[in-house]
């Protein structure tokens, strides 16, 4: 719970510098040699996507420590959203750009860590009569 926001953030924040200097603009740019159609749609999702998932996940740290009763809500929607995205930009990267490997190891070990881990948690949270109680 704790160190979920700060590897997003280690994740995330390089990205963000990246993009807001400009990093992506050769190859959202038509006049380039490098043009990928519809990259820079995809490139506004995926940050729009992580810094919406850091917010939750900081949120989420509230609801926590707070024993909020919308904790487990909010969690099982985050264990279920962070695969989904994961398997549906993997998808579209792959589609927007087939020459490029989108679908690597690391991104399968991502996806499938994501998976094993909502598959752990999000019945532990519907049924743990300790989360019904705290919570």
């Amino acid at each position: 719970m704790i160190v979920s926001p700060l590897f997003l953030a280690v994740e995330y924040v390089p990205m963000l510098v990246d993009y807001m200097n400009g990093a992506y603009e050769i190859t959202a740019n038509p006049n380039s040699k490098s043009f990928v159609p519809h990259l820079e749609l995809l490139l506004n999702v995926e940050m729009l996507a992580n810094a919406f998932m850091l917010l939750v996940s900081l949120a989420l740290l509230y609801l926590f420590f707070s024993k909020h009763r919308w904790f487990p809500r909010v969690f099982i929607f985050l264990c279920v959203f962070s695969p989904l995205f994961l398997i549906a930009d993997a998808w579209i990267v792959h589609k927007l750009m087939p020459d490029l490997v989108a679908i690597d190891e690391a991104t399968v070990l991502d996806i499938i860590r994501a998976i094993i881990y909502a598959l752990i948690w999000v019945p532990y949270m519907l049924i743990s009569k300790r989360v019904k109680n705290t919570f």
